[in-house]
């Protein structure tokens, strides 16, 4: 494997946090960080973009006015795709999107998974792959704010009784398998747009 440098958006969020520490492992990655405030300073966004081979974008806002949630996940989305424009920029942008299609969240997710497909299509040496993820549980999970098993198990260990809402079946999966699945498709990029 050839040495790269893979930029990670939202660094402080669950999944990146577990998805940064898989690859800063490989010897061959260089791990680099994007925190939100680069999307408000042009010119560091467009530094970071041209410093990756790769980017994994898994910035985005889930809790919040709808209008916030809405405006402020495609706003990112357009602003990193904005600073690829350079001649320098990465190629291959891997994209966490989710199963909750019906809310204001998941419409928001839809946009940016559309413009990505656009952004790959342009060019072709460009790859962009989205996943689309159910609900995401591991160590390291917040209670009431990641996962209802994080809820349910804080909940449990508190000594409290937890109530059920609603009476679904609900997808899961382990975050070190999502973490580990971002890690291959790095390895193998897919010219254009896939999902």
């Amino acid at each position: 494997m050839k040495n790269i440098t893979v930029g990670i958006t939202g660094p402080s969020g669950f999944l990146a946090g577990h998805t940064a520490r898989l690859l800063a492992s490989n010897e061959h990655i260089e791990v680099v960080l994007c925190p939100r405030e680069y999307f408000g300073d042009a010119t560091r966004l467009q530094a970071f973009v041209e410093r990756c081979d790769s980017i994994i974008h898994l910035a985005g806002m889930n809790r919040g006015s709808n209008d916030d949630i809405y405006a402020i996940n495609t706003q990112l989305v357009d602003q990193l795709l904005g600073a690829t424009e350079g001649k320098n920029a990465a190629t291959q942008i891997i994209f966490s999107s989710s199963t909750q299609r019906d809310s204001v969240y998941g419409k928001s997710k839809q946009y940016c998974e559309r413009r990505l497909a656009e952004w790959a299509e342009a060019k072709p040496d460009r790859s962009a792959t989205t996943f689309v993820i159910p609900n995401i549980f591991g160590p390291g999970c917040r209670p009431h704010y990641n996962s209802v098993v994080a809820t349910f198990c804080h909940m449990l260990a508190g000594g409290k009784t937890p109530e059920v809402l609603q009476d679904n079946a609900i997808e899961f999966i382990w975050v070190t398998d999502v973490a580990q699945a971002i890690a291959k498709e790095l390895n193998e990029p897919v010219y254009g747009h896939r999902q």
